[in-house]
């Protein structure tokens, strides 16, 4: 929830004057005069994705693109005409690199096992970029709301429901 709000906020708002706005979205006293951000929100963001490269893991892939949906927001590299760039200070660096590993060894012990990976790979991931993500129908869909399902067979989108190898 908290990211749902974040990015349907986070972008600019007609409202909300844009100094308010970065009172909300950056600290009061940063730690290092070149990194601009909230920290504590890119710490849960991070640990969200941390999270969604472990095994077995409850963290549905809308939770997951909607987490670097607003961590590029807050970093400023998804805001077009914006020439502010920001870069994440070394512990935060260091944490989203271990979470990449964390998925690309996963995705290495799937790709050995099924012969049919790459294929379901592709169909989905041209499925996911037919319909980028978008907030206000994610919020209206009532299967977010219902326990994670695993299973493709309940006919809910890739995006919406836990991965499996089914």
């Amino acid at each position: 929830m908290l990211s749902t709000l974040t990015t349907k906020y986070v972008q600019p708002v007609h409202g909300v004057s844009h100094e308010l706005l970065e009172l909300t979205l950056v600290e009061k006293e940063p730690s290092e005069s070149t990194v601009n951000y909230n920290s504590r929100l890119v710490d849960k963001m991070l640990e969200i994705i941390t999270l969604s490269c472990q095994y077995n893991s409850r963290v549905r892939v809308a939770t997951l693109e909607m987490s670097l949906l607003v961590l590029k927001q807050l970093l400023g590299i998804a805001s077009i005409g914006r020439k502010k760039f920001a870069s994440l200070r070394d512990h935060h660096l260091a944490t989203l690199e271990g979470a990449r590993e964390e998925a690309t060894l996963m995705l290495r012990n799937f790709y050995k096992s099924e012969e049919i990976f790459l294929d379901m790979f592709e169909d989905e991931w041209h499925e996911m970029h037919k319909k980028p993500l978008n907030v206000e129908y994610l919020l209206q869909d009532a299967s977010v709301l219902l326990p994670p399902a695993g299973t493709p067979l309940t006919g809910i989108d890739f995006n919406k429901r836990l991965p499996c190898g089914e």
